[in-house]
C-alpha cells in the first residue's frame, strides 16, 4: 500500500509518477502526458491486465478496457491514499489491483468559490 506520506515526499506530481514508487509496479512515461503502468512486465500504453478503481470506481476506457492515465482529473494533492494489489486473478486484474482513495470533499484543497471572485477582482 502506497500512504498519503510516501506520495507527498516522494516529488511525485501524479499518480501515476506516484506509482512508480510502488515496489513490483513498472510506471513508464510515453511522452509529456501519456502514462503506461502495469506489473509482472507486461506494460504498455493499452496494457489492460491492470484493474485501476478511483474510490472503488472502474476508471476504464470503453474502447480496449484499458486505463488512459491523461483522462484522470485527479490531483494527487486531492488523493487520500492509493492501495495496490499485486497478482491477483479476477476479470480484468490478471496483474493486480491500484485503488486510489480520495480526500473527503472537505479536506479537498479545492478553491473556494469567494476565493475565486476575490481572485479575479485584483
Amino acid at each position: 500500500m502506497l500512504l498519503r506520506m510516501r506520495t507527498s515526499c516522494g516529488g511525485a506530481t501524479t499518480i501515476p509518477e506516484a506509482l512508480r514508487m510502488v515496489p513490483g509496479l513498472q510506471g513508464a512515461r510515453i511522452d509529456a502526458t501519456k502514462w503506461a503502468v502495469s506489473a509482472r512486465g507486461f506494460n504498455g500504453r493499452y496494457a489492460m491486465k491492470m484493474l485501476v478503481l478511483i474510490d472503488g470506481r472502474s476508471f476504464y476506457t470503453n474502447i480496449f478496457s484499458g486505463v488512459l492515465w491523461e483522462q484522470n482529473d485527479l490531483m494527487l494533492e486531492d488523493v487520500d491514499r492509493i492501495e495496490v494489489i499485486r497478482g491477483m486473478w479476477a476479470a480484468n486484474a490478471v496483474n493486480g489491483v491500484i485503488n486510489v482513495i480520495a480526500k473527503k470533499a472537505y479536506f479537498s484543497k479545492a478553491v473556494s468559490p469567494e476565493k475565486i471572485e476575490s481572485i479575479l477582482k485584483d
